[in-house]
């Protein structure tokens, strides 16, 4: 979920869901360095099938314009997930990109970085 939600706050560009979704992942276990590499995930062995098929799947998700691309994440998240994972990867997208939005619109500030 927080790949989706941090890849997706990537392309709309707000700032706010990228410093909570990257906190959170971090503390969910995720690496700082796979983190790092997230916008550029087609380009490395970092991320697993299950993985690859639902980040595809969330930014074909997030562009609704693009009938062919959405057709074709589908497709091809259809051999790697189950139907709850693609449900799921869709939901999440859905949100984190409505979200995004509305936290941009709203110039939600982010706040300053406290060193524990």
């Amino acid at each position: 979920m927080e790949l989706i939600n941090l890849r997706v706050s990537q392309i709309n560009g707000c700032a706010y869901c990228l410093g909570l979704h990257t906190k959170a992942a971090l503390r969910g276990g995720e690496s700082a360095r796979r983190l790092g590499v997230l916008t550029a995930w087609r380009d490395t062995d970092m991320f697993t099938h299950t993985e690859r098929a639902a980040l595809a799947l969330a930014e074909a998700t997030i562009d609704p314009a693009n009938a062919e691309a959405q057709a074709s994440a589908y497709e091809a998240a259809r051999q790697v997930l189950t139907d709850d994972q693609i449900s799921a990867a869709t939901w999440v997208a859905i949100t984190i990109n409505a979200f995004n939005q509305v936290s941009i619109m709203s110039r939600h500030p982010v706040p300053a970085l406290r060193e524990a």
